[in-house]
């Protein structure tokens, strides 16, 4: 779902779609917005459902990756319908990339990605092939060796 307060607009993207539960949705934000009035009289009330498709998934597991899939086109002033059901491994694969790669970023000193962890060390190296991030000490080598592949890779 995507709200547009200033033109009082909303757009409600499903994979799945279904006329019966976009309804119950826009129902559901129209009770949240008339809940909110009580506090923040300013808000909108009278929202208009304005239609957008978006691309239609075969299976019952991709619906997270098309609500970000969806969420990316509509930030981008793109249609969600150019995201579609064949882009979905390669969009997992850069989700993933992007959470291993930035999802550490200040915490280096802290545990590593591996389960058993002391987290009582400082360097950490990254694996090329799935991104993760390990200490040399918990790969069970020196600071100075290298190593191209993580535990789980190998």
């Amino acid at each position: 779902m995507v709200g547009y307060p200033k033109l009082e607009t909303l757009l409600i993207l499903d994979s799945l779609p279904n006329r019966q539960r976009e309804k119950q949705f826009a129902r559901h934000w129209r009770c949240f917005m008339e809940t909110r009035f009580q506090a923040e009289p300013s808000t909108p009330l009278s929202w208009t459902l304005s239609p957008i498709k978006s691309s239609v998934q075969k299976d019952g597991h991709s619906c997270g990756v098309f609500v970000l899939m969806n969420s990316a086109a509509i930030l981008s002033h793109i249609s969600p319908q150019v995201m579609r059901l064949c882009h979905i491994k390669a969009y997992r694969a850069y989700v993933r990339g992007e959470l291993l790669t930035n999802g550490k970023a200040d915490k280096r000193s802290l545990a590593c990605d591996l389960p058993f962890c002391a987290a009582s060390y400082r360097k950490q190296i990254q694996c090329s092939s799935c991104l993760r991030w390990c200490h040399h000490a918990c790969l069970g080598i020196k600071e100075k060796d290298s190593v191209e592949t993580c535990i789980y890779c190998a």
